[in-house]
């Protein structure tokens, strides 16, 4: 697994970004998007997967829920996009909006 990390990081680091966003104007807004809300996702996923996992929510959806070649990429897409949505509600809060950077 830590050869693969290291892979992947030596791939991403080695793209040429200006080429890529100006090719694909809407994946640098998306990145930039993303990349706005890093600390606050980062902050939020693990209680995401606590809720999902615990049952709270009338169902539990973990790693082992379905076969791991589905259940993996799809429950990581799933805590990403409900990290990405709830840091953003958050930020629209106007208490909350200093705390959630």
């Amino acid at each position: 697994m830590i050869i693969v990390a290291v892979g992947l990081f030596l791939f991403f680091k080695s793209l040429d970004y200006a080429y890529l966003f100006q090719q694909l104007p809407l994946l640098q807004k998306l990145v930039m998007w993303i990349s706005s809300c890093s600390l606050g996702i980062y902050f939020v996923h693990v209680l995401i997967i606590e809720e999902l996992a615990s049952g709270h929510l009338g169902f539990k959806l973990a790693a082992n829920s379905f076969t791991p070649l589905v259940s993996i990429p799809s429950i990581a897409i799933l805590v990403m996009a409900l990290s990405v949505i709830t840091t953003m509600i958050l930020k629209r809060i106007p208490l909350v909006r200093n705390i959630v950077p």
